[in-house]
């Protein structure tokens, strides 16, 4: 498994507040993921602590 540090941004969206993640490359190639294949899953393990980012 590999790991890599990262940061979230925050951002204004509409009347809010948004955030941003950015996922390295190499990463969303080995998922298939593309500019034409770019639906994902995010999944929320609040006991654990954990997002998980899958290919939808």
């Amino acid at each position: 498994m590999e790991k890599r540090r990262g940061r979230v941004t925050f951002h204004k969206a509409g009347s809010g507040r948004g955030t941003k993640i950015t996922l390295p490359m190499p990463w969303l190639r080995k998922m298939d993921i593309s500019e034409k294949e770019r639906e994902i899953m995010f999944t929320f393990d609040e006991n654990e602590q954990k997002i998980i980012v899958r290919k939808k």
